[in-house]
């Protein structure tokens, strides 16, 4: 759900570094994992996520104001900036989206 969400048909197959019959001996079934996300990556996916689209938004209805537009356009841009900013970095991110997947630790 989201415009950033990611699409439900995209998995990952893992292919154990060990023989098919060492797999219930190191790969137990019902037994808790533990997953992490480096504390760079997650300062980075937030930054480019929530600062960057308001960020230009801010930006171009500070420019929008400061030359003479009235209230209603200020804000219209404000709001369309906002949205194009989102598509944006949906499209921009589009590649690049395995960089900030959570990791397997154990």
């Amino acid at each position: 759900m989201g415009l950033i969400a990611r699409r439900q048909q995209q998995y990952v197959v893992l292919k154990p570094d060990c023989s098919p019959e060492h797999y219930q001996q190191r790969y137990p079934l019902g037994t808790s994992v533990t997953f992490t996300v480096s504390r760079a990556d997650l300062t980075a996916i937030a930054l480019l996520v929530y600062t960057m689209p308001l960020l230009f938004a801010l930006i171009l209805s500070g420019v929008a104001v400061w030359l003479g537009a009235v209230e209603w356009q200020s804000a219209a841009i404000f709001f369309g900036a906002l949205m194009c900013g989102v598509i944006a970095l949906k499209y921009g991110l589009r590649g690049r989206t395995e960089h900030f997947r959570p990791r397997l630790v154990s």
